[in-house]
């Protein structure tokens, strides 16, 4: 996960898993024959791929926060937190101001 929060922060991307999801990576990524081989696989399909669709094409595309979760046994992703809306929730305030003042 270490290397995967590096190659998003070229890209202006913080990525927070919660526990569950540790869990969750944990146990689809281990096999009792290979080890835990399988979980870069997992972390690619069920996780890379998600976020890179994002990054590339959509509420990622300029950076910002992302969490995942776990819910009835599958990734939630949360990107209530991408810089656009940020720099939109922060012009709103300013003109807010403006038009108090």
């Amino acid at each position: 996960m270490r290397e995967l929060n590096g190659q998003l922060a070229v890209k202006k991307t913080k990525l927070t898993i919660s526990d569950r999801v540790r869990t969750w990576l944990a146990e689809k990524g281990y096999d009792p024959q290979y080890g835990a081989r399988p979980l870069a696989r997992v972390i690619q399909t069920e996780i890379k791929d998600a976020l890179s669709d994002e990054i590339l094409f959509g509420r990622m595309q300029k950076g910002g926060e992302v969490s995942i979760d776990l819910q009835e046994d599958k990734l939630v992703f949360d990107f209530g937190h991408d810089e656009r809306k940020t720099r939109e929730s922060r012009s709103q305030n300013v003109e807010k101001e403006v038009e108090v003042v």
